[in-house]
């Protein structure tokens, strides 16, 4: 009696051994205490516009969210050297201010959370729309010289970019210098696109950046290129003038032909001298006041 209650104790045992193995194997299974879980952040990932419609801009704020990922340190080790993007969809929007859901998805690791969860995302019409274009002048013309005309080719501008941008137009305008004018001719001038407080305006996309200005002037002098000649080179020298004409203005009533501009070079020795322009005709008015003469054997 003894004797099979004992063996029967040794098959109990043994039975409560395996059962307590097999236990442990499933609560491992399921309790990987072996491998811990960590969490990290990562910080400033991009945020992308899924869904966009190409007749509207989008603006969103923040551009960037922060997301916090839990998983093993292995897993968290190869997310952080990686690129990442979190989305936001954008399909069905109308203009105006939406709060849209930050979304992502990252392979082998738990999104713990994304901060901000929620970005602002400002919808605007692409718009084109057409201004005119104004000329201001700035600078006073030489003496003796009159604008009889001015035009502008062309005299409207086209503009391309988002509702809010096109409102800050104020006004479109070139700027003709008049002390650059000396005769009747054309110029290539930048267009400006300014705002109401005459700041420019570089976020709307023109169909031009230059337009002509074309000016006739009238005046009671003429001009013309003269040749300069020189008096008193002495004897045995040369000379060499630099530059050897000159624009001049001189009134209608003188022939040009009796105009005479030239350098006197009375005392002058070898070497490279800056000297006056001189005019033998009262009323003419010289470009420049001196040129460089050399002198040498």
């Amino acid at each position: 009696m003894v004797k099979g209650y004992g063996k029967n104790l040794g098959t109990k045992l043994i039975a409560i051994f395996l059962g307590i193995i097999l236990w442990l194997f499933v609560y491992g299974q399921q309790n990987p205490l072996n491998t811990p879980e960590f969490t990290r952040t990562l910080t400033n990932i991009p945020v992308e516009i899924i869904g966009a419609n190409r007749d509207f801009q989008y603006i969103v704020t923040p551009s960037t969210v922060d997301i916090v990922i839990r998983g093993s340190q292995d897993v968290i080790n190869s997310l952080v050297n990686r690129e990442h993007k979190a989305t936001v969809d954008v399909r069905g929007l109308n203009e105006g201010i939406h709060n849209l859901p930050v979304s992502t998805s990252l392979s082998g690791a738990v999104i713990q959370s994304i901060k901000p969860n929620y970005i602002t995302v400002v919808v605007d019409p692409i718009l084109t729309q057409e201004f005119p274009i104004s000329l201001r002048t700035v600078g006073d013309l030489e003496e003796g010289i009159v604008l009889k005309d001015l035009s502008i080719t062309p005299n409207t501008i086209i503009l391309i970019g988002p509702k809010g941008e096109m409102e800050r137009v104020s006004k479109i305008e070139v700027v003709l210098n008049l002390e650059e004018i000396e005769e009747s001719g054309k110029l290539s001038v930048p267009v400006n696109i300014l705002d109401i407080y005459g700041k420019s305006i570089n976020t709307l996309q023109p169909n031009i950046s230059n337009a002509i200005i074309e000016f006739i002037i009238e005046g009671d002098l003429d001009q013309g290129e003269f040749p300069i000649g020189y008096k008193n080179l002495q004897q045995g020298l040369k000379v060499t003038l630099s530059p050897a004409t000159v624009k001049a203005r001189f009134p209608k009533n003188i022939n040009r032909d009796n105009i005479e501009v030239f350098v006197n070079l009375e005392g002058l020795e070898e070497g490279t001298h800056t000297v006056l322009l001189l005019s033998n005709t009262e009323g003419v008015e010289l470009q420049r006041e001196t040129i460089e003469v050399k002198i040498q054997r």
